[in-house]
């Protein structure tokens, strides 16, 4: 896909650092983000699931990483100021995306290091500094459908939202404001990663949504694996 148009950006929606299988777990996400950094990712949204690392692990996981980790609303209770970038602005074919980072709340704070609050009243807040930088706006989310819905609904000024929350969303959605929310697949234990997402965005000269199509890409067995990443995943474990 890159080969036949540039103009793309790959993008995670979190929780995708542990998994539930090994070696995600024995090397505390080091091989996700190591995997991540292999397929040229853009930048991934920090997950609620994620914070279960902790926050030294978590820093150093970043710091390993390629692209940003993002997340709007994931303080550091001692510092008060945010564990990882909340927004990134990629410059796509010359054009500037802002792309924000939600973090889900959980009923258990996987960290007593780390505050999770509020991830819409965090975009708020944010949304305006992002959007004098951007053509357009892109919130990556596993908040919750209803938050993703909410923002699709009263917030015009972002374009797309990826929801990577548990609720499942079979097609996508546009907001009274424009706004395009999609949902790549519904994880289940064991079976991550086997859809790929594909989102076809056409915007006019004012960034205004002119035409979308959302494909669920299945990854079965027509789709050969890549030699290189099947040699490193067949060395596991070392």
């Amino acid at each position: 896909m890159r080969d036949r148009q540039p103009a793309i950006l790959v993008l995670d929606t979190g929780n995708s650092l542990l998994n539930d299988q090994n070696p995600a777990l024995s090397s505390q996400g080091a091989t996700s983000i190591e995997v991540l950094n292999r397929l040229g990712y853009d930048a991934i949204a920090l997950g609620e699931r994620d914070l279960i690392l902790g926050l030294d692990v978590l820093e150093q996981r970043m710091a390993e990483a390629t692209f940003p980790v993002l997340s709007a609303n994931v303080i550091v209770r001692k510092t008060d100021v945010y564990l990882t970038q909340p927004y990134h602005i990629a410059v796509v074919e010359g054009h500037r995306v802002g792309i924000i980072g939600l973090t889900g709340i959980s009923l258990d704070t996987p960290s007593s290091a780390l505050e999770v609050r509020d991830p819409l009243g965090s975009l708020h807040e944010l949304l305006p500094e992002v959007v004098h930088q951007s053509e357009l706006v892109i919130v990556l989310s596993n908040a919750s459908l209803d938050v993703e819905r909410e923002i699709a609904r009263t917030l015009p000024q972002v374009q797309l939202i990826v929801s990577g929350g548990e609720e499942w969303l079979a097609m996508p959605e546009v907001g009274v404001g424009g706004g395009v929310l999609v949902h790549a697949e519904k994880p289940t234990i064991g079976h991550a990663g086997r859809v790929l997402g594909i989102a076809r965005l056409a915007f006019d000269a004012e960034g205004r949504l002119i035409t979308h199509a959302w494909q669920a890409l299945t990854l079965g067995p027509e789709v050969a694996d890549d030699p290189a990443l099947a040699d490193w995943v067949a060395g596991w474990p070392r």
